[in-house]
């Protein structure tokens, strides 16, 4: 890793259900506000991937889950050149939980909503439209922003 180079572990969560997607508006974070995105955030110190995906889950839509109900469904890392980040992100699908969603987060989240997976907003992050394409196509592994 180059000198002045961040790496930031991130997870998301897609909770799939009849054919729909579970995701949340984003509002007052300065980062795609305005878009949808999955349930998700960054890992802190000492959290296990999976330890991280079980807190932004309950935390941001207040769904519980269990560790061994999380399957992978992708892993990928992104560059972003003009900030020096690069950041690895692994994605999880949740075979069961418990709880009905609600937004656990007003002041970040507009709303939660159930979006159609065959008839999606275009409102939805850069990195949220590129992660469902690769897992519709059975990929588990990418690299966005690389040459």
């Amino acid at each position: 890793m180059s000198k002045g180079t961040t790496h930031i572990p991130v997870v998301a969560v897609f909770v799939i259900k009849a054919g729909k997607i579970l995701a949340v508006l984003r509002k007052n974070t300065g980062w795609q506000d305005g878009s949808y995105a999955p349930p998700g955030g960054h890992v802190e110190y000492g959290e296990s991937y999976k330890q991280a995906a079980l807190r932004e889950l309950k935390e941001e839509v207040g769904l519980d889950c269990t560790k061994e109900q999380l399957e992978h469904g992708m892993t990928f890392q992104e560059f972003t050149p003009a900030d020096k980040d690069q950041r690895t992100c692994v994605v999880f699908k949740p075979i069961d939980w418990s709880g009905e969603p609600y937004n656990a987060e007003p002041e970040v989240h507009e709303s939660i909503a159930w979006l159609e997976l065959n008839n999606l907003p275009d409102n939805l992050t850069p990195q949220f439209k590129k992660t469902l394409e690769a897992l519709k196509n059975n990929v588990t592994y990418t690299e966005y922003g690389l040459n």
